[in-house]
């Protein structure tokens, strides 16, 4: 079933079929945006000074641009082609706009590349009208790479959001099939339009879209509120001038070529050792091979890794070689907030006392862990418990088979944890979340997490 379109009220739906009507920049409305208009005025004094540093999570991404690395490592000539709207360019200033800045602050990183950028103005056309036109264009310009902006005609048209999502991954499709790299570029932030046009739908399907077909996304809606908060630019203010456009196109520029640098730099090597990593991990055995000699030998360990999603989220294929994910929350409960605050001062005052105090109840679950690693061997896995298990991860929709293993694995190890001789349901439904939440695509359309999405499939499955 498809959502809604978004609703907003009459007076913003007919401000923005007349402002859709005259200028239709690829902004939230033009009579604010300080890219699309020769605007005149002069900017404000306290806009004169602004570092518009981006934090380093918005200028990383786990997403390979192959063609764009292999052509800079070969030192062939790169051609880049930016397809956006009114708002990739400033009229009557061009060599001002972000996408010259990119180009030139490439050239100053990579002085020996060969470096040729155009850009396609897409003037008020939807994803799915500019994605139509995608295939033409990579033939007529053949390039490496393609920064493809969109999001906001769509969201000022209330767009169905599936439908947005289906129309940018066919573009993306289409871009990868003709055999160029792309790069997702996202709305502008506009903090005098959020009231008018709501942009989380679009944001949230174009974050969707990147994850599922692997391309790198530009987060250009946080960073531009990111300089909002920062103080660098008053982006609520309707005294932006020429100025203001030119210094913040050039602060997106710099902010693009360094996402581009970081993709050379570092995302493959990162992508790789993680890979190998997990690799060996699973296999519990690492070869080492340098100058003509191969060393092979045992490596039992269990990988643990950290992070913050808001920082930026692993790719999927990457995501899914982890055995089990548990969500660490701050407690909600004030009993457990003030344990935790105490148990936090007591090791603090004397660790040496805490560490004993708890040695006899760690021992206890040592015992129980190794006792439990004895008989696993002897835990039957029934032909129920497999269909059982087969049957959640195709209500979940998880790829490949990892999930039902990674169920099967888990249940058996808390069937022995418990003292029991075969898996039954119970032990089924008590893993299922650590074991299934991050294989599961997300789904704009369900503002539920994974974890409840998980519920919801066992509930329905198993029966509360």
């Amino acid at each position: 079933m498809r959502s809604a379109p978004v609703k907003f009220s009459l007076t913003a739906r007919l401000t923005a079929t007349l402002f859709a009507g005259l200028t239709f920049t690829g902004l939230a409305f033009t009579c604010l945006a300080f890219t699309g208009l020769a605007l005149t005025g002069v900017a404000r004094a306290e806009d004169a000074v602004q570092t518009c540093d981006v934090p380093a999570y918005l200028l990383t991404s786990d997403s390979p641009l192959p063609k764009f690395a292999e052509a800079v490592k070969k030192s062939q000539p790169v051609t880049i082609l930016v397809v956006g709207s009114r708002s990739s360019t400033i009229p009557s200033a061009e060599l001002s706009a972000y996408p010259a800045k990119l180009q030139a602050a490439l050239k100053e990183q990579l002085p020996k590349l060969a470096l040729n950028l155009s850009v396609e103005l897409q003037t008020g056309k939807t994803a799915e009208q500019a994605a139509g036109t995608l295939v033409k264009l990579v033939e007529a310009k053949k390039p490496t790479l393609v920064i493809w902006q969109t999001g906001t005609v769509d969201a000022m048209r209330s767009v169905d959001p599936d439908d947005f999502r289906s129309a940018v991954g066919e573009g993306v499709v289409a871009l990868q099939t003709a055999g160029t790299d792309v790069i997702l570029v996202n709305l502008q932030y506009s903090p005098r339009t959020e009231t008018m046009t709501s942009a989380p739908p679009y944001l949230d399907n174009l974050r969707v879209v990147a994850q599922e077909y692997d391309v790198p996304l530009f987060d250009r809606f946080a960073i531009m509120r990111h300089w909002s908060d920062a103080g660098d630019f008053d982006l609520f203010s309707t005294a932006h001038g020429l100025d203001m456009a030119k210094r913040v196109h050039a602060c997106l520029g710099r902010a693009l070529s360094k996402f581009l640098i970081e993709q050379l730099r570092e995302s493959k090597d990162r992508t790789e050792l993680a890979g190998l990593l997990i690799d060996v991990a699973a296999s519990g055995e690492n070869v080492v091979e340098r100058e003509g000699l191969s060393v092979r030998h045992p490596a039992r360990f269990v990988l643990v890794g950290s992070g913050n999603p808001e920082e930026g989220e692993l790719r999927p294929q990457l995501l899914d070689r982890f055995g089990l994910s548990v969500e660490v929350r701050t407690p909600q409960d004030l009993a457990s907030r003030v344990e935790v605050v105490k148990r936090r001062d007591a090791y603090e005052r004397d660790g040496v006392s805490f560490t004993e105090s708890w040695a006899k109840s760690e021992a206890r679950v040592r015992r129980q862990i190794v006792a439990a690693r004895a008989r696993i061997d002897d835990v039957l896995v029934p032909d129920a418990a497999l269909e059982r298990a087969a049957r959640l991860c195709m209500a979940l929709g998880t790829d490949g088979l990892r999930g039902e293993l990674t169920l099967v694995r888990a249940a058996r190890a808390y069937a022995a944890l418990q003292g029991d001789s075969a898996v039954s349901d119970a032990h089924l439904k008590a893993v299922a979340p650590p074991a299934l939440r991050h294989r599961l695509r997300r789904n704009p359309l369900d503002d539920a997490g994974s974890s409840v999405r998980v519920d919801r499939a066992v509930s329905e499955l198993f029966g509360s």
